[in-house]
């Protein structure tokens, strides 16, 4: 949508005392066109949005971040523009004091077609951390379908498919403040190998 004549993400908020705000621009977009948008919000108000972002012939992850107290924060670029193309689905997950995890499935540039699931982190009071894989290696060649939730204790469950020498099964890492990721655990096989 424009509110400003450059393609923008436009959101408004529902509050319990006053009903719905004036719609505001949450990103400007330029003329790149957004897809996939999503968003997580906590009980505090706090709210992530992540979308893909078509640029210079990429696909690109990005990220914008709320609080009540400040409004939108600057849209940060997650995803690395090595040429190759971040797919859908997103996957987008916001903890109790305003954490957030999203995950997203990408290419790997040269690799002649082979995916990874990546992950950026962003850690309530410091920022958005460098996108890593989560899911990539030599026995995967193909994952997608990331899922990701919190629990209350602020611990994560990240799942998504892949496949490779292996056959195609489903995939999880678990995250745990203070320690990082869990190293990934196969919970479901096909017997397509």
């Amino acid at each position: 949508r424009t509110l400003t004549g450059v393609n923008s993400i436009v959101t408004a908020r529902l509050t319990p005392a006053g009903g719905w705000e004036a719609p505001v621009t949450a990103a400007n977009l330029g003329n790149n066109l957004a897809s996939q948008v999503k968003v997580a919000v906590n009980d505090l108000g706090h709210a992530v949005l992540a979308w893909r972002q078509a640029t210079a012939g990429s696909e690109i992850v990005w990220a914008q971040t709320y609080t009540p107290a400040g409004g939108w924060q600057t849209q940060v670029q997650l995803d690395f523009n090595d040429g190759a193309t971040s797919y859908m689905p997103l996957a987008l997950a916001m903890d109790a004091t305003g954490n957030a995890i999203v995950l997203w499935r990408h290419d790997i540039a040269g690799s002649g077609g082979a995916s990874g699931i990546f992950h950026a982190r962003f850690v309530a009071g410091s920022g958005w951390t460098t996108a890593s894989a989560l899911a990539l290696g030599a026995n995967v060649t193909a994952a997608y379908s990331p899922s990701v939730r919190f629990d209350a204790a602020g611990k994560a469950v990240a799942v998504w498919m892949q496949s490779g020498a292996a056959g195609s099964n489903i995939a999880s890492a678990r995250w745990v403040p203070g320690s990082g990721w869990t190293a990934t655990e196969v919970i479901e096989t096909s017997n397509d190998a």
